[in-house]
């Protein structure tokens, strides 16, 4: 009787198994990649959103409203 160590190689799949595991492997990476896009693009909408409001509503970015200097005041016409 002789006794064999077990082989350290990947075992033997079938060329379908690989395919799959292949495909699936790449289905969740570009998931990933989606959800990192769509959650990037939340977040661009937003701070474009808030600087947009700043400006129309006449505040500096970045600042609160309590903060607003005599520069900002209505001399053109442009700001309410």
């Amino acid at each position: 009787m002789s006794l064999t160590l077990p082989s350290t190689r990947t075992p033997a799949r079938s060329q379908a198994a690989n395919e799959r595991s292949r495909r699936y492997s790449r289905s969740i990476y570009l998931w990933t990649l989606s959800q990192w896009d769509e959650n990037r693009a939340d977040i661009e909408r937003r701070t474009a959103t808030a600087a947009l409001n700043a400006i129309l509503s006449g505040q500096r970015v970045g600042t609160p409203s309590s903060s607003r200097t005599s520069s900002l005041d209505d001399k053109d016409g442009f700001f309410p």
